[in-house]
């Protein structure tokens, strides 16, 4: 288990490396270069508009590259606190194929199932023989 558990501190450290080499490119590239670069006219309508969505991409870029690195910065934690693996919802393991799959998981398969269908606060679905026909049947867990 500790093999396993530094394997995956190993692969998230260079994780969070590459997110933030990532971040640090696009805050160089995003810098201003100087007043005095702009056109007087300031271009016309289709530059700034197309300018206007380079840096609105550049901005969604940059705060999915965070988020990113602030779920893998707390997979470390829970490394280190002795927490990684367990459901935050429930307190059951999480499978080790989800955790091989998504190493920054936080909730087991069947409570991230309930929070996309809007069950709440650790509810369990219904079984599938509970489940009426015109809901498809489909088994959760």
């Amino acid at each position: 288990m500790a093999t396993r558990q530094a394997t995956i501190r190993k692969e998230l450290e260079a994780q969070a490396a590459r997110l933030r080499a990532e971040l640090a490119e696009l805050a160089r590239g995003s810098r201003p270069s100087g007043i005095g670069q702009r056109p007087i006219d300031g271009g016309d309508v289709v530059d700034q508009a197309s300018a206007s969505a380079n840096r609105e991409q550049s901005r969604f870029r940059v705060a999915m590259l965070d988020q990113r690195l602030e779920q893998v910065i707390n997979a470390l934690q829970r490394l280190d606190d002795g927490t990684y693996g367990t459901c935050e919802v429930c307190g059951e393991k999480i499978s080790d194929d989800r955790l091989e799959v998504l190493p920054t998981a936080t909730l087991c398969v069947t409570d991230r199932e309930g929070l996309e269908h809007g069950v709440g606060g650790g509810a369990r679905p219904q079984p599938v023989s509970a489940v009426g026909a015109g809901q498809g049947g489909r088994r959760h867990g």
